[in-house]
């Protein structure tokens, strides 16, 4: 599962997102696509990408 070793990545580099990254992969492993984009949506509204 590609998505899931890009996000486990991710959480290891960045461990203050570690809960968002959590989250990612939780909603994806439920195949939840609109209950994940929402969280993707408030993710990159996030004050860490502004």
């Amino acid at each position: 599962m590609a998505a899931l070793q890009y996000l486990e990545s991710l959480r290891n580099d960045h461990p203050e997102l570690g809960e968002w990254y959590n989250a990612l992969a939780d909603l994806y492993q439920k195949k939840l696509w609109h209950q994940l984009t929402l969280k993707l949506e408030q993710f990159v509204a996030h004050a860490v990408f502004q």
